[in-house]
């Protein structure tokens, strides 16, 4: 089918460029960070798939969530300062460190925004899975790691591992 051309007078309605990938008469090389993403890809290395998995909207919502992760106050729950806290009340503790009853009742006020808007979340879970066979010890650095490089004097959080099932490692917060 043959294409057609329709001229419009005037200036056109949408200014379009396209961003895509490189066409084939293009004359560019790829940067060394390129070709080591494609090595690794190709060799199969394994990679951590990082998940942004739910959370809490209220006070409530985030104390039954860290909870769930202390199991009720037997396992310990490692603050982003380094110190750990275990036992009942440590949900408590947590949130009134981390100051989130401002943020609920800033989410909870008439002045939020536009009518119908949900309240917005103030705890987020994240969860880095790991490939078979990675060390607790390696899960426990490598997630540490990363909430500090992506949190740190940002936002508070609280790295927290677990082994999920044998295939599976992960770390929220």
């Amino acid at each position: 089918m043959p294409k057609r051309v329709f001229v419009l007078r005037g200036e056109p309605l949408l200014e379009i460029a396209s961003y895509g990938r490189r066409g084939p008469a293009s004359n560019l090389r790829l940067t060394p960070t390129e070709i080591e993403c494609i090595a690794r890809t190709v060799t199969r290395a394994p990679e951590v798939m990082v998940k942004v998995s739910g959370g809490a909207k209220s006070l409530r919502g985030a104390s039954a969530h860290l909870r769930y992760i202390d199991r009720q106050g037997r396992l310990e729950i490692e603050t982003d300062q380094g110190e750990g806290l275990k036992g009942q009340g440590t949900e408590r503790q947590l949130l009134a460190d981390w100051d989130l009853d401002i943020l609920d009742a800033e989410a909870r006020s008439p002045y939020r925004g536009g009518l119908g808007r949900w309240p917005a979340k103030i705890l987020h879970n994240i969860v880095l899975s790991m490939p078979a066979g990675t060390s607790a010890e390696k899960l426990s650095d490598a997630s540490r790691a990363f909430a500090r490089e992506q949190f740190a004097l940002k936002h508070r959080y609280a790295p927290w591992c677990c082994t999920r099932t044998r295939i599976t490692r992960t770390s929220t917060w």
